[in-house]
Formats: C-alpha cells, sequence, structure tokens
C-alpha cells in the first residue's frame, strides 16, 4: 500500500471513486463545497489500484498554518476498501494506512494540526508514536433497525415528555424547503450564545450542496412562527444531524425534541440504517443528544504544533494540546 496527494488531472477519478465508495462526506459534492483548500490523498495497492483516501483542510490564519477537519465536518474523510476476510489482515492494512497517514502529516509544513478520525478507525498507535496527542470524543448514533416505539422507549423520560407537550401545545413539525428559515434560527442560536459560525460554508451547504437526495430539515412553528430547526445530511446508511437552531424569544421546551424526532422518523422511512448526532463535547449539549438513547461511540483526534505555539495552546486549549 502507498499514499499520493490526488492532482488535478486524477482529481475527476477521485471523486468517481470517493463519491462511491464513502460517506457523504467523501460525496464529490461535498469535496467540491471545500476546494480549493482542500488536500485530497489516495491510497493505492501494489498494482496501482485506488483503494481509499482521505483528505486535510488547510487554514491559513495571522502566517500560521492550520491543518484541521473541513467546516462542519467530523472528520478527514477516511474510506478503505478491504478485500480480505483475514482479521489479522484488516487490522494490519488499517495501521498501515494509518501509520502512512501521519507519515504524511509529518511532512506538511503546519505550525497546528489538529483533525478527527471517522469512529471505525479508532487504532492511532502511529500518531501515539511520533508524540501527537490523541483525545477522545463521542456521539451517539440510533440503529434504526429499531421500531419507532422501541427508539421512544430507549429515550430519558424528559424527552418523551417533551414530544408528549410539543404535539399537546399544537407545535407543527413539517419538512422544511426553504432553507433560510434554518439558517436565521441557527445563526439566532450561535449569536444568542456568542459563538462563532463560518457563515460562508453554512451558506454554501444550504444554497449550493442540499438536495432531495442528500440532505433534509424539520422546522418547529408554533403560531405559524418557526421557533426551532434541525438540518442533516446524509448518505446510502446514515443520516448525520449537522445543526440546529430555535428562537430565544419564542422557544418551546419540545419544539426542538420534536424536531428531531421527526428528523429519525423521516431518516427510517429513507431506509437508512443509523441516525448520528454528530456529538459534543459542551456538557449540556451532550447531556441533550444522550437522552435520545443512541448508542454512546468514540471516535478520536490527533493533535500536534510547533513547540513555541503548542505552549501557548496549553494555556488557552489545554483539552486539546
Amino acid at each position: 500500500m502507498r499514499i499520493k496527494l490526488i492532482e488535478d488531472k486524477n482529481i475527476e477519478d477521485f471523486y468517481h471513486f470517493s463519491n462511491e465508495n464513502g460517506t457523504i462526506f467523501n460525496s464529490t459534492n461535498w469535496l467540491k463545497l471545500h476546494s480549493p483548500n482542500l488536500l485530497l490523498y489516495g491510497f493505492f495497492d501494489n498494482t496501482d489500484n485506488l483503494i481509499g483516501g482521505f483528505y486535510l483542510f488547510k487554514k491559513k490564519q495571522f502566517f500560521i498554518n492550520f491543518y484541521k477537519n473541513p467546516p462542519f465536518t467530523p472528520h478527514n474523510g477516511l474510506f478503505l476498501i478491504e478485500k480480505s476476510k483475514n482479521k489479522v489482515k484488516i487490522f494490519s492494512n488499517i495501521k498501515k494506512a494509518i501509520s502512512l497517514i501521519e507519515e504524511e502529516v509529518s511532512k506538511l509544513n503546519y505550525q497546528i494540526s489538529s483533525f478527527a478520525f471517522p469512529h471505525n478507525f479508532n487504532n492511532l498507535q502511529p500518531f501515539i508514536w511520533k508524540k501527537y496527542k490523541i483525545i477522545p470524543n463521542y456521539t451517539f448514533i440510533i440503529n434504526l433497525s429499531l421500531s419507532e416505539n422501541e427508539i421512544l422507549q430507549n429515550m430519558s423520560t424528559e424527552r418523551r415528555n417533551d414530544i408528549t407537550r410539543a404535539v399537546k401545545d399544537n407545535i407543527n413539525c413539517k419538512l422544511e424547503t426553504d432553507y433560510n428559515i434554518v439558517k436565521k434560527l441557527v445563526l439566532n442560536t450561535f449569536n444568542r450564545k456568542s459563538e462563532s459560525i463560518d457563515i460562508e460554508y453554512l451558506d454554501k451547504i444550504l444554497f449550493q450542496f442540499t438536495n432531495t437526495q442528500n440532505s433534509f430539515a424539520f422546522v418547529s412553528y408554533h403560531n405559524n412562527l418557526a421557533i426551532a430547526s434541525v438540518f442533516c445530511i446524509y448518505d446510502k446508511e446514515t443520516a448525520y444531524y449537522l445543526f440546529g437552531g430555535y428562537d430565544s424569544t419564542n422557544k418551546h421546551h419540545g419544539a426542538g425534541v420534536l424536531a428531531i424526532w421527526n428528523s429519525i422518523q423521516y431518516a427510517q422511512k429513507l431506509n437508512l440504517k443509523y441516525f448520528d448526532f454528530e456529538g459534543s463535547m459542551i456538557p449540556e449539549v451532550e447531556k441533550y443528544f444522550r437522552d435520545f438513547g443512541g448508542d454512546f461511540t468514540p471516535y478520536y483526534t490527533v493533535n500536534k504544533a510547533i513547540i513555541p505555539i503548542e505552549i501557548v495552546l496549553k494555556f488557552i486549549k489545554r483539552e486539546r494540546f
């Protein structure tokens, strides 16, 4: 196995392969959304056949080269086609791929490197051996093969009561195609929390990427006023909660929960296998997602910076560096 940076002359072939074999975060439209700041890498077997890939997003700020996940992307898009049925061979190939990624990242002229791996790639020893800091993150994934009643019963009593209360109070939740409404509610939430959001990529996702084959949104209304929203993207197997928002001046405790519940039900109707909340390390958000009863699933971020910057980051981002 070897790794190679994908050149422009080969990029369409990589797009096609990635689109067919990866997740929604490897789809052609998602990758094009983040170019030209995306470095695309391919894995090739001994006969030079493409068998996988991953990517890094390069951002330069204040003369600092920063390699990270692309905006609104939970990981580095690693995927690998494995034809072997032998467990040791599979593990060895994955370890080889992780080692090649580490070697390639170490060649980059970075001041900060911080990116996550998909949850199914968790043997990151090659990065540990090279003194990267490995940080666990967590998401919650609902198995959609369960019945609606089983999914409801797995939720906390509080979440089930939220749904009941929202229905009783005539909260109307519907599939929404006007993404300006979604954007307004998302920005309302981030502004209320005084948190930053990449509006450029928010707009690209909502108004360039979206179509009925890769995304959906649900908005809860009360007295014809939009008060909560959920936006998801999906592929052949999984729906991903990408972002949500609510109107803090007209909020209802069950409106957001009802929007998520409708999104889960819709994902089932699409015959998907999983609903992934994409996790959060913010305690109150983690508790909110946890209460929907999904399986607790770890994934890992690798972090490293040049020594002077890392010393500074240990004071302001100690949880990561």
